[in-house]
């Protein structure tokens, strides 16, 4: 077994050398790191204020629905306030300057939080940018402030919802993004809100005028039963305490907490990572075994190695390049949770406990190299049997399609670990590394795990057996004919077949 682990660590240099595997290794975490800062980046930097105008003649809604807006816009402001503190802040008045923060009233507007926070601040700190606001309301322009008909109004601002710029008091012209008429309920109790837009897509808006309208109309409807309205604004602001426990755990343990919640999805996350990293891996085997064939290079190992020390070096240099690629994403996305989450004590806490008190990393280790195990027999066959990665196409994209399937379970699977979907999985073979791994937050039974273990064991040695017999056969091109060589019977041998050592000492083709 000496030669397979030479070339094992041949297969495996050889991937560390290419640009494609440091791509690899970088792509996705970056991906990651992307998808979860832009969109924080795209809010405050890229997409601008909307600005809306309100139709409202009995002035019934305006006065509800800009409070509601601020409010959100606060919060976000709240949010840009403490990440700015986490990051510019000496470290030991971080936590006084947190409770500062939240002592602030929710109307301190950000001139007052940046001289609240000054003698936290580190020397040299750039001033607080505070985020954009989402929506802005503006004024009716003076051209339709005396038009009583809504209709008209409506008309007369529709160019300026088409792109036209709208003309503010202070000269400044500005794209109208959106135009909400409220008609008098005392007039017309039964009239729709109208609400106009530029953009449909964008519907955050339309939600938050149609939820305090809503509210209006309740409220309107309690007062018309005799109620008192500050009776039911405080009636309406009842909530009722809540409590959720986990009926699997402990006594005296049984309350769900952020960690729970975690641990149920954490595992879904994993699947992710598993179908990536054997995706890559995959690919890395086919490559080398498609490539090693087209230069001819497998014809000069064959002159000293057999075909199956040749599959197994593949098979344990690419997995422990695989490994190696998997090992180096979750340091990355390790190193950067906890660059984001520096600060955030509960949540980083949290995540840290849900994977280090679970069989994940173990779990996800297992699975992997059952995983790889499984597809590598297949796609070795594939490798084997075809001239150019072009041909294999046609058979990879079958394996992928399966492949999918994990994919597309993956949040279904969480919500009923133990149910019919998520068992029938589990004892599919092609699924049930990421079956079983998605299924942890359910807690499986042990006897579940030993024996899909077993299946996925037994199905991975067939495949691998008929693997090895299919890698043989076609490793060398055909040759003519006449230059087919004879056994000492002298009979041709037809077809391409590996080296062997005859009873009298001459190498053949058989």
């Amino acid at each position: 077994m000496r030669n397979a682990f030479l070339i094992a660590a041949r297969e495996y240099l050889e991937n560390a050398k290419t640009k494609g595997f440091w791509i690899s290794i970088i792509a996705l975490p970056v991906v990651l790191m992307i998808s979860l800062a832009a969109p924080a980046f795209l809010q405050d930097k890229a997409l601008p204020t909307r600005y809306f105008v309100i139709i409202d003649p009995a002035q019934a809604f305006e006065p509800h629905l800009v409070p509601e807006i601020e409010n959100e816009y606060l919060v976000s402001l709240n949010a840009g306030l403490e990440g700015y503190l986490i990051e510019h802040s000496l470290p030991d008045k971080l936590a006084q300057a947190q409770d500062e923060l939240k002592n602030w009233s929710v109307s301190a507007d950000a001139g007052k939080a940046m001289v609240d926070l000054t003698p936290y601040l580190k020397a040299g700190t750039p001033e607080f940018s505070p985020p954009k606001k989402p929506f802005e309301l503006v004024p009716l322009p003076e051209s339709v402030r005396d038009i009583q008909d809504p209709e008209m109004i409506i008309e007369k601002l529709r160019p300026a919802l088409r792109g036209e710029s709208l003309s503010l008091e202070s000269g400044v012209g500005v794209p109208l993004f959106a135009l909400i008429y409220y008609p008098d309920p005392e007039v017309s109790p039964e009239a729709p809100i109208q609400y106009w837009s530029s953009n449909p897509g964008e519907d955050s808006l339309r939600q938050k005028v149609e939820s305090v309208a809503n509210q209006l109309a309740r409220t309107r409807a309690f007062s018309a039963l005799g109620m008192d309205i500050k009776s039911i604004e405080s009636t309406l602001a009842i909530q009722v305490p809540f409590k959720e426990f986990d009926a699997r755990k402990d006594k005296g343990e049984e309350q769900v907490r952020l960690t729970d919640k975690i641990r149920q999805w954490a595992p879904s996350a994993f699947v992710y990572l598993l179908f990536i990293s054997l995706f890559a891996v995959m690919q890395m085997l086919l490559n080398s075994t498609i490539e090693e064939k087209s230069n001819r290079l497998l014809e000069i190992l064959l002159s000293s190695v057999r075909p199956i020390e040749i599959m197994i070096g593949k098979l344990v240099g690419n997995g422990l390049a695989g490994l190696t690629l998997v090992g180096v994403w979750v340091l990355l996305l390790a190193g950067f949770g906890i660059f984001r989450l520096q600060g955030d004590s509960a949540i980083s806490d949290s995540l840290s406990s849900a994977i280090t008190s679970s069989n994940l990393i173990p779990a996800f280790l297992l699975y992997f190299i059952l995983g790889f195990l499984l597809y590598s027999g297949l796609f070795l066959m594939i490798g084997s049997l075809c001239q150019t990665v072009k041909d294999a196409q046609s058979y990879t994209g079958f394996f992928m399609i399966v492949m999918m399937v994990p994919l597309m379970t993956m949040f279904i699977i969480p919500r009923d670990p133990n149910g019919v979907l998520a068992v029938t999985l589990s004892w599919i073979p092609f699924y049930t590394p990421f079956a079983m791994l998605n299924r942890l937050s359910g807690n499986p039974s042990v006897w579940e795990i030993i024996g899909t273990s077993i299946l996925c064991l037994v199905t991975i040695a067939i495949i691998l057996f008929f693997a090895s017999r299919v890698f043989k056969t076609p490793l060398l091109p055909p040759h003519p004919a006449i230059n087919r060589p004879t056994n000492p019977e002298g009979r041709r041998f037809s077809g391409i077949f590996p080296l062997r050592k005859m009873n009298g000492g001459e190498t053949f083709l058989t």
